[in-house]
């Protein structure tokens, strides 16, 4: 996970945002593949291809880097948790991601992409 984590931050630096979304895909997968549901994974696949679409398509890239960086933030957290083995922190840090994540999609779809101003 800390390697996944060194390269999606390499992305944020160098833009790379169809590389980014393949490392985030990674990420997220790791931790379904760590619960061990296969059915979790086939929703997730399912999911994913519409979430990586949409963050392909901010027209702004000063958006897209923040939203990146919040997103590092919270994988950042997920890890942390992740090490210490908590089963009741992990549930808690992965449920506050996919709530922000979930938002910010929300959120972009309905005014054609994140306000870079407003705090979610």
């Amino acid at each position: 996970m800390k390697d996944n984590l060194r390269l999606f931050r390499e992305t944020i630096k160098t833009g790379d945002f169809a590389a980014n979304n393949e490392i985030d895909r990674a990420f997220h997968l790791l931790i379904i593949e760590a619960g061990g549901s296969k059915q979790s994974i086939r929703i997730y696949e399912n999911l994913y291809s519409r979430i990586g679409i949409q963050r392909l398509l901010y027209e702004d890239g000063k958006k897209a880097l923040d939203e990146l960086h919040m997103t590092d933030q919270e994988h950042g957290k997920i890890i942390q948790v992740f090490e210490k083995k908590d089963r009741k922190d992990m549930k808690k840090v992965v449920r506050d991601h996919l709530t922000s994540v979930s938002r910010r999609i929300t959120k972009s779809l309905q005014n054609g992409g994140l306000d870079e101003h407003e705090n979610i």
